[in-house]
């Protein structure tokens, strides 16, 4: 089991980690599954499908963009290339994998995926 690397992880640090795990292991808990359990993101129960974040997220920044073309050009990416495929899914199912096994406009996708800010979720 893994605790981290020097320097992000202190000695004393890894030494606390180290006598939690242990203490879970005496509870016949494994630590490692413990952890996982931790760390998962919460179970998000959203009806926010993409579209409508789409539309929510360009209604916030479209005020700052100055230039009526550029805001335009963010409309009509994401609505030529995006929400045909994606765009009634909900945003809590939209992972980096689903973007992937999409294979849109391989051109277009470092465009998109900088645009609708996509995390890292697998």
């Amino acid at each position: 089991m893994g605790l981290g690397t020097y320097p992000s992880v202190s000695l004393a640090e890894a030494r606390q980690l180290a006598s939690e795990a242990r203490t879970l292991v005496r509870r016949g808990i494994d630590p490692i599954d413990a952890r996982k359990k931790q760390s998962a993101p919460a179970p998000v129960n959203s009806e926010m499908t993409f579209d409508l974040a789409t539309e929510q997220f360009l209604d916030d920044r479209e005020g700052g963009w100055k230039n009526a073309k550029h805001r335009q050009q963010w409309r009509n990416t994401l609505r030529t290339y995006a929400s045909p495929v994606i765009g009634k899914k909900d945003v809590s199912a939209i992972t980096t994998l689903v973007i992937r096994e999409w294979g849109c406009n391989v051109v277009q996708l470092p465009k998109i995926i900088r645009n609708i800010d996509i995390q890292g979720r697998h």
